[in-house]
């Protein structure tokens, strides 16, 4: 009789045991990478699995049910596109998917009722890729990947022929003294535009090379470098000013009337912040003109046609305090250009001239250091009893060999474009040694 009482208590009690429920979800993250905890109501335990086919880390928990939460979970990190949350007989699996192949894990549990997944981030700090600071460090962007192919040519697609111009790229700046190279993406994978100027702030790079090829018909061919516009920058500067102002007002509402008059230095503390903003958005804007028109400049000995130097309002090249540039190196649908970039010779004329010109911009850079953005000197003009006109004052400069305006301009610490207008009909593509060009004397 003893025997049937256990049994009947046993079934009684297994029949009463519930699944673990999922109660919420969150993400943190740190220098490390990002963690998702997933937190149930009863203990749980985990495993993780990987399928190489589509980059995905499928984590199961047995027993374990999500009565609130399921189907696809957004992240939209720069380490994670998102997650998906299936019932699968007798456990609930979790199929994280990750922007890159850094690698994926189960951390510890800190309690019964916490999993926690953790995404590495793959990319260096500036800590441990210049801890010295003796390096500059440049940042390489190959546009795409993914399920983004880019601009389809007959034989190659964009994403390809950029990550392989990246990497040849990137090992020829790795053999120049003093210099540093990274690629947003080693891989064929896809990347928000916005999360990759991130991972060049993350490692403290001095430059942003964005590399992409064009299309359009299939004559049309020839390289194009461009650097951010004063519409793009506008835009950017607006939208950190906004950060700033929130978070300013959220400062403001969290003070008590005893300290309400802290309402006046956060006012002040704004505008003060419009202005550091407004000055580094017009030197890094400076910058990027004279960073373009000088790897310009240097493309021409890859025997490329040349379609200039413009302006344009790229999301990527949104960045406020480093000098960045896209460059469309040719169209992937002429054939002459899409034969030229898939081709060895090809990949190496084009990082070579790079290479060359990053590392004459950062050499000019070194040599004669930035100076302080001033208002051009001017004088009155006398005339009788008149006030005089005010005039700009200029040095004339005779060219040298190895000149160029983008050189010029960060020796004498004066705007690109100052000295195009100061110079009526002066084309850029055409200095030559002996000629006299005014340049823009600043105040001191």
């Amino acid at each position: 009789m003893s025997v049937v009482i256990q049994f009947i208590i046993l079934i009684f009690c297994c029949g009463t045991l519930e699944s673990a429920k999922l109660q919420s979800f969150s993400t943190s993250e740190d220098t490390q990478g990002l963690t998702l905890e997933l937190i149930f109501d009863a203990p749980v335990k985990a495993g993780i699995s990987y399928q190489a086919n589509g980059n995905v880390h499928i984590i199961r928990v047995p027993g374990a049910i999500s009565p609130v939460f399921k189907g696809r979970q957004e992240l939209d990190h720069l380490l994670a596109i998102s997650f998906h949350i299936k019932a699968v007989k007798g456990a609930l699996e979790f199929w994280f998917y990750p922007r890159g192949f850094f690698g994926v894990s189960l951390l510890p549990q800190l309690d019964s009722q916490t999993i926690r997944i953790h995404a590495k981030n793959g990319y260096p700090t500036r800590e441990q890729i210049n801890p010295d600071g003796k390096f500059q460090v440049v940042c390489i962007d190959p546009g795409h990947g993914g399920h983004d192919p880019g601009a389809p040519g007959s034989k190659s697609v964009e994403k390809q022929i950029v990550l392989a111009l990246s990497r040849q790229l990137r090992d020829e700046i790795n053999q120049l003294p003093g210099l540093k190279a990274v690629l947003t993406r080693d891989a064929d994978y896809k990347l928000k535009l916005e999360d990759r100027p991130k991972i060049s702030d993350r490692v403290g790079a001095s430059l942003f090379i964005s590399l992409h090829m064009n299309s359009s018909l299939p004559q049309v061919r020839g390289y194009e470098v461009f650097y951010l516009s004063e519409k793009g920058a506008t835009q950017t500067l607006e939208a950190r000013l906004g950060e700033a102002h929130s978070q300013a007002s959220e400062s403001i509402d969290s003070s008590n009337s005893e300290t309400s008059s802290m309402g006046a230095v956060s006012s002040s503390d704004s505008i003060l912040q419009q202005i550091i903003f407004d000055m580094q958005q017009v030197e890094t804007l400076n910058s990027s003109a004279v960073l373009a028109n000088v790897l310009a400049d240097h493309l021409k000995e890859t025997g490329r046609r040349s379609r200039g130097v413009r302006r344009a309002a790229f999301v990527v090249l949104k960045t406020i305090d480093t000098p960045s540039v896209l460059i469309e190196m040719g169209y992937i649908t002429n054939k002459d250009d899409e034969a030229f970039f898939v081709s060895p010779e090809g990949t190496k004329k084009v990082s070579s001239a790079l290479a060359k010109g990053i590392y004459s911009y950062l050499k000019e850079q070194a040599n004669h250091p930035k100076k302080t953005l001033k208002e051009p000197a001017t004088v009155k003009k006398s005339s009788g009893n008149q006030a005089g006109a005010v005039e700009p004052v200029y040095a004339v400069y005779t060219v040298k060999s190895g000149d160029t305006l983008g050189t010029l301009a960060i020796r004498h610490g004066v705007r690109y474009s100052s000295i195009l207008a100061a110079n009526a009909g002066l084309h850029p593509d055409k200095l030559f040694v002996g000629q006299k060009i005014r340049i823009p004397v600043l105040n001191e």
